[in-house]
């Protein structure tokens, strides 16, 4: 056999083989291979209830056949609801939700998907625009059948028919009172009625006299201008009142400021006022000395007044200052003979007495 041939059929085995094995693997059901050829997803919803709802009920997006559902489980406190989506016919997002509604004519179940709104509070704005992904779990929403709204308000209509039939029974009350008070005399109805024509022709006469006034040019420019004015006044009223809430703030602010400062002296009152005390009396008995200095002071008996009134005695203290000076300039020269002495001696101290006249010592010269 040709050698080619050989390998021909060998590749064309390979090849099967290979295409059997994906095969296998595309029947095992593997969903991330089927995910390849397959655009439907599985989402599961979580319902409070499923009334009517069953295998193969449809699944719609705006009027639109998106998928069915492909099983309904019960869980404690709802039922869970699984579903098939194809993505080619509508793509789901996080922010819409599933809700079950009933035909009113058939009573057939169906599941629609519509905009979250106030039914989807606790979906994240973050993540409402992503796409649902498949095995994802969401929560659904039963919208209220007719019948339901029917068999709620019907208590109302009957209380609503209960009231109607009363105040039927009240205007009939009412008129029967009225055939009373009037009787077969239509006397009193048709002076009622003149009154009410003679109140009208008045009520005409005054609305034509208030349309004369209102119709003369310059009322109506006084008008316009005071209510072009009224926004300014208005302005001008604001900023007068923010100016008075301002001035207020800062009266405020003031009182508290002199409330800081009066509670200290309202809680330190009695030794303040005790200080004060004091220092009055201090002043008192100082203001009674600078009395007194001022009376010595005046007075001629006294040392001060002698020096201030006697010339003779200020005569007296000016020449013993003058001799004090002189005798100081006298004694200056005496007192440096003294010093020059006291040096020599601490110099020479053998120059003393009659041992130091006879032999002088070698002092520190």
């Amino acid at each position: 056999m040709n050698e080619r041939v050989i390998q021909f059929r060998v590749g064309v085995m390979v090849l099967a083989s290979v295409l059997i094995l994906a095969i296998l693997v595309v029947l095992s059901g593997d969903q991330s291979v089927w995910s390849w050829w397959d655009h439907k997803i599985t989402v599961h919803v979580r319902f409070e209830a499923a009334p009517g709802v069953s295998h193969d009920t449809p699944v719609r997006k705006f009027g639109i056949l998106i998928g069915r559902v492909t099983d309904v489980q019960i869980e404690p406190g709802g039922a869970l609801v699984t579903m098939k989506i194809d993505q080619k016919m509508g793509k789901v997002r996080r922010g819409e939700v599933c809700q079950i509604s009933g035909s009113l004519l058939s009573g057939d179940a169906k599941l629609d998907f519509v905009g979250g709104g106030e039914i989807a509070e606790d979906t994240v704005e973050d993540t409402a625009d992503e796409l649902l992904q498949d095995g994802d779990v969401i929560n659904g929403h039963i919208r209220e059948s007719p019948f339901d709204i029917i068999s709620e308000i019907k208590g109302d209509i009957k209380g609503a028919f209960v009231s109607l039939d009363k105040a039927a029974q009240e205007v009939a009350t009412l008129a029967g009172r009225v055939n009373v008070i009037l009787g077969d005399d239509d006397r009193p109805l048709a002076d009622f009625m003149k009154n009410t024509q003679r109140a009208l022709g008045e009520f005409e006469k005054t609305m034509i006299s208030l349309n004369a006034i209102l119709g003369d040019e310059a009322v109506q420019k006084n008008l316009r201008d005071t209510l072009a004015m009224l926004p300014a006044l208005l302005e001008e009223t604001r900023q007068t009142v923010q100016s008075i809430r301002d001035v207020a703030a800062t009266a405020n602010r003031n009182l508290k400021h002199l409330e800081g400062f009066t509670e200290p002296l309202g809680t330190n009152g009695a030794s303040i006022v005790k200080s004060v005390d004091q220092a009055v009396a201090r002043l008192n008995s100082l203001l009674e000395d600078l009395q007194s200095f001022g009376e010595a002071l005046n007075s001629r008996e006294g040392s001060l007044g002698q020096f201030v009134h006697n010339p003779e005695v200020y005569q007296r203290l000016n020449r013993a200052a003058l001799n004090l000076e002189k005798l100081t300039k006298e004694l200056r020269p005496v007192v440096r003979d003294a010093r020059i002495f006291s040096d020599k001696i601490a110099r020479d101290p053998s120059q003393l007495g009659i041992r130091g006249a006879i032999s002088r010592g070698s002092g520190v010269k």
